[in-house]
């Protein structure tokens, strides 16, 4: 039974959320900004950052493995989510291979909703250099990374880097379109996107806990002009070579993504 403490806590939640909410409405710019601050901190206070900077100083700053083998990373590593996962070649595992199956198909261009540090960005820029590159974030800081990221590989001006986009505004046939809003994706992928991007290769990750509802929402609006499949994300049940020297402990903090479970929606075009 509830009691009078329990309804003035869900009050308070409730009317936190609805706080966070018209944040993100008016500012969320200053709201995307405020979640890398705090991220950066957590990482900071678990110890990912200091093993981070060890790794990096032992192994170095070239990602080793996965779909981005080879490419140069960001000397910086306290504003990077997953940096370790990153370098080694593990980060978002479960999308190797709908991302090898994209990339296959030659994409006419790639769109980046969410692009952080850029490590998709520049990645696919790598991966295929004939498509021109749109990445996204709110954060100023992100897209100062990503811009950093793209200089320091060479592909500076194949990537153009924005705040806010719409969908119309952009060449989605034939493109690989790769969403991570962080719970935006319903309101951005809204009941005409599946119209717009009808001849898109879509990988987008799906945030349930901010967005109840998302996953069935989004198989619906693309049921017609989409083939879906959900990709949920799993232990890492092998650490690279190069994390042999560490606890298994430290093992795991180096893979850690810190997001708990995930899962994706990857939409392949019926026409294709």
């Amino acid at each position: 039974m509830a009691t009078p403490a329990s309804w003035g806590y869900s009050r308070q939640m409730a009317l936190r959320q609805v706080a966070r909410s018209a944040a993100q409405r008016v500012a969320p710019g200053w709201m995307a900004e405020r979640a890398r601050r705090y991220e950066r901190g957590f990482r900071e206070r678990e110890g990912v950052t200091t093993l981070a900077e060890t790794f990096a100083a032992e192994h170095g700053y070239r990602v080793s493995a996965g779909p981005f083998e080879g490419m140069q990373y960001h000397r910086e590593l306290a504003g990077v989510d997953a940096p370790i996962a990153k370098l080694v070649g593990t980060y978002e595992q479960e999308l190797h291979a709908p991302l090898e199956r994209f990339l296959a198909r030659r994409p006419r261009a790639f769109v980046d909703f969410g692009c952080a540090d850029g490590y998709y960005a520049v990645g696919v820029a790598l991966r295929a250099p004939g498509a021109p590159v749109h990445a996204f974030d709110l954060a100023p800081s992100a897209r100062r990374a990503c811009a950093r990221l793209a200089a320091l590989n060479g592909v500076g001006d194949r990537i153009a880097i924005g705040g806010a986009a719409r969908l119309d505004s952009l060449p989605l046939d034939g493109a690989l379109v790769l969403c991570d809003i962080e719970g935006g994706e319903m309101d951005l992928l809204d009941e005409g996107a599946a119209r717009l991007a009808r001849g898109a290769m879509l990988m987008v990750e799906l945030h349930e806990h901010q967005s109840p509802g998302v996953t069935e929402v989004l198989l619906e609006r693309f049921a017609q002009t989409h083939r879906s499949e959900l990709v949920r994300s799993r232990p890492r049940d092998a650490a690279p070579a190069s994390l042999n020297g560490l606890s298994a402990d430290a093992r795991a903090l180096a893979l850690t993504e810190t997001r708990g479970e995930m899962a994706w929606a990857i939409f392949t075009p019926r026409a294709a």
